[in-house]
């Protein structure tokens, strides 16, 4: 939770809930983590995206592994 609260509430809002704004301004469409689209991914989908980006995500900066993991674990607390 502390790693996802310091480097994710500007994109992806304070609960994961998204940012319209900022997904306007991107072109892009932004589902909340607690959806079922984001939630259907597996664990290795969503760490792959942290470290690696996806789409006009980039990678998030100076995450490990493990910390991806634990960011990963903290997002499925999000249902």
């Amino acid at each position: 939770k502390d790693l996802f609260t310091a480097k994710c509430p500007p994109r992806h809002g304070a609960n994961g809930e998204g940012k319209p704004a900022i997904a306007k301004m991107m072109g892009v469409t932004q589902k909340p983590l607690a959806s079922k689209e984001v939630q259907a991914k597996s664990d290795a989908d969503l760490k792959k995206v942290i470290l690696e980006g996806q789409g006009k995500m980039k990678p998030v900066a100076g995450v490990t592994t493990k910390q991806a993991d634990d960011v990963v674990a903290y997002v499925r607390t999000m249902k």
